[in-house]
């Protein structure tokens, strides 16, 4: 159906407070045919018990887990990055958060609580019309986009009885950081030389309001962190005794935004001094200033890559800011001002910044509160963990005995053979695209004869050397 309608694919992804599905066309006939479709698969979806099985969770005929969300996991859930960053969310905003909760699932949960009635009872919660957006970009006529659109919009309408009374979700009261915190944890490792240190501040005030303050502050931690010259990186990596392989700080865009800082690959016998040369640096900052010229080249920068964006990609430019328009948003022009804080009025406006902007950004941002994950590697929890799941799947194919893993087997085979594409009269009945009603930019391009052209009065020194051969090419 895709390809009748002339797009590469369809696609989605699943962050921690939203899920996002696309679907890129040539042209806006494909795209007109592909929309009610794809919509319609995503608001009204069969949900069958069989796709549950193959696509999330299931036991083979071998007695082993495995389902493509479930497989997913297995990759995901016991890596270092994953077990700190849960444990420096959960920190960051405690309390009955869900920003702390893993979008794929837990592994135990997926094999003992998750089915498919959970599943259905979470789509009719969320999806629907109050809780999302579709964010369209490309030349697409208003009144055939509404046409297409109708179909969809009436078999909503005749089902609004049936979802549940709505609740915003990320809407809640969160709960704040009083004091300090840190937390030493462990995660898997075969070797046990380095660990990894991360920081969080949570940053005061809802996102749509302080937005621009937080695009600052993105800037600024820029400043910080990137590049071999950068006031944390001479600190902690390109010195000859290295404190760590990288550090890189990021801004959590969520409700109330927040900052965090991680240093990689930490000598474990540096691990307790890592916070004080933190505080060094950032000193070091407040008495030599910050370079303004290396800041506005980096302001400069974010200016040429948002040009660079409209010109190849425009269609990248919107999404991403009515995302946070939906989750986030509390005005009429949030979206605008989501989308404008990279463009060239705004980055004029940080350029006139003075000094003391930055650096009093910077001080009330790291004087807060924080919150700190100390991880340690170890090669005992990871033969543990290693012995404990062989011993559970041997536990499980036990309790299930060969009828029970040959009944297993049975019903993914069943559960994949009713998996069958639409009839061929299915796909036929969406039009084939017309490539001829593709709309590509409209360039114009203009020549100027030159009657004469004299090199002489062309101002350059030309010099030519030679060198002796270097041997057979």
């Amino acid at each position: 159906m895709a390809n009748r309608c002339l797009a590469d694919r369809t696609n989605a992804w699943t962050d921690t407070d939203h899920t996002c599905y696309t679907v890129y066309t040539a042209g806006s006939g494909g795209f007109l045919n592909i929309l009610p479709v794809y919509l319609d698969h995503i608001l009204f979806p069969l949900l069958r018990e069989e796709d549950f099985m193959t696509e999330v969770h299931h036991i083979n005929g071998e007695g082993d887990d495995a389902g493509v969300v479930y497989s997913e996991m297995q990759g995901v859930e016991n890596k270092a990055s994953n077990i700190i960053y849960f444990s420096l969310i959960n920190m960051i905003y405690p309390g009955n958060s869900s920003y702390g909760i893993q979008t794929g699932g837990k592994l135990k949960n997926l094999r003992d609580s998750t089915n498919i009635y959970k599943v259905r009872r979470y789509h009719k919660k969320y999806y629907r019309p109050e809780n999302m957006y579709i964010t369209i970009t490309g030349n697409v006529d208003p009144a055939k986009l509404f046409a297409a659109l109708e179909p969809i919009e009436r078999k909503l309408v005749s089902r609004a009885g049936d979802y549940p009374a709505f609740e915003k979700p990320f809407a809640s009261e969160l709960k704040t950081i009083e004091k300090d915190e840190t937390k030493k944890i462990t995660y898997p490792s075969e070797e046990e030389q380095f660990g990894w240190i991360a920081m969080a501040w949570r940053l005061p005030g809802k996102l749509a309001d302080v937005f621009k303050k937080v695009h600052a502050l993105s800037i600024l931690s820029s400043y910080l962190s990137v590049t071999s010259i950068s006031p944390l990186m001479k600190g902690f990596v390109d010195i000859p005794d290295p404190l760590a392989t990288d550090v890189d700080i990021d801004i959590l865009m969520n409700a109330e935004p927040a900052i965090s800082i991680d240093f990689e690959n930490v000598p474990l016998d540096k691990m307790d001094i890592i916070e004080d040369k933190f505080k060094e640096v950032l000193a070091k900052v407040n008495a030599e200033g910050i370079d303004l010229d290396r800041l506005h080249t980096l302001i400069k920068r974010m200016v040429l890559s948002r040009q660079m964006n409209l010109e190849n990609s425009p269609h990248l430019i919107v999404p991403d800011p009515a995302v946070l328009d939906l989750l986030y948003g509390n005005k009429p022009d949030s979206l605008y001002e989501f989308i404008k804080e990279d463009e060239e009025a705004s980055a004029d406006a940080l350029i006139a910044k003075p000094q003391k902007f930055w650096l009093d950004l910077m001080n009330e941002t790291f004087n807060r509160s924080r919150v700190m994950t100390k991880a340690y590697p170890s090669s005992d929890l990871n033969k543990e963990l290693a012995a404990n799941e062989t011993a559970r799947v041997a536990k499980q194919r036990s309790l299930l005995g060969p009828e029970g893993m040959e009944a297993a087997g049975f019903a993914v085979q069943k559960a994949l053979e009713s998996q069958i594409l639409p009839p061929a009269e299915v796909l036929k009945s969406i039009p084939i695209a017309d490539v001829n009603s593709i709309q590509f930019r409209k360039l114009r391009s203009r020549k100027k004869l030159v009657k004469s052209f004299r090199i002489r009065k062309i101002d350059f020194d030309l010099g030519i050397t030679t060198s002796p051969p270097r041997g057979n090419l």
